[in-house]
């Protein structure tokens, strides 16, 4: 999770770890036109030589991110429902900058969980060919030694294109809030969290150890 995702070069970064983690580049990348995407759409015009390799398009007409999106969202929309009623009970303010930093530290790693077992699901179920691709199972035609959706990409073009990338590792988006709220949990034996309430509980009690010393932000 990021502190940003407003920020191209923050996009662009996760776009080249996915490319060096898999060890090549997708043949064709397609994004909406949101700013946000331009650094990966440069990047994957350098890996492929050739400024074909993205193209731009409404997101509402890709029927493959669509649909991935209608079965994300139902393992979702209870977070959505649970940081909305957080706010309009007051709970958490949008605009005050410890209740920000607060949440992501108390919240992320739980929800990261929940991507990730997503991710294993949905690279292991079968996907119904159309014009826009093939169909099959995403992890076996990756892996299959025939793939012809991906190109090779060596270690210095990785490393050229990391140079205008962001690689934005930080919790909160400062390295130094990061520290203070990592030495504010184990001074005062806050409890990792392991399900949406205990994430709340943490935040909460961020929230009033922090107050004390808002110097932090």
């Amino acid at each position: 999770m990021l502190s940003s995702n407003n920020d191209p070069s923050i996009i662009g970064g996760l776009f080249v770890n996915a490319v060096e983690a898999q060890g090549q580049a997708p043949a064709l990348l397609r994004t909406d036109c949101g700013t946000e995407n331009g650094t990966a759409a440069s990047i994957q015009a350098f890996f492929h030589q050739n400024e074909n390799a993205h193209i731009y398009g409404k997101s509402i007409t890709n029927q493959r991110i669509e649909a991935f999106w209608s079965k994300l969202r139902p393992a979702l929309d209870g977070w959505i429902d649970h940081f909305r009623t957080l706010k309009q009970d007051n709970i958490f303010e949008p605009g005050n900058t410890v209740h920000i930093y607060s949440m992501r530290v108390a919240f992320r790693e739980h929800i990261a969980n929940i991507l990730h077992t997503f991710m294993i699901y949905w690279n292991t179920h079968a996907v119904r060919q159309s014009s826009e691709g093939p169909g099959g199972i995403p992890d076996t035609l990756f892996y299959l030694p025939t793939n012809q959706f991906g190109i090779s990409i060596d270690e210095q073009s990785i490393n050229q294109a990391k140079e205008h990338c962001r690689f934005d590792k930080s919790t909160t988006g400062n390295d130094d809030v990061d520290e203070f709220f990592e030495e504010a949990i184990a001074q005062f034996h806050l409890v990792p969290p392991h399900n949406r309430q205990t994430a709340t509980d943490l935040f909460l009690q961020l929230i009033d150890k922090v107050e004390d010393r808002k110097s932090v932000v």
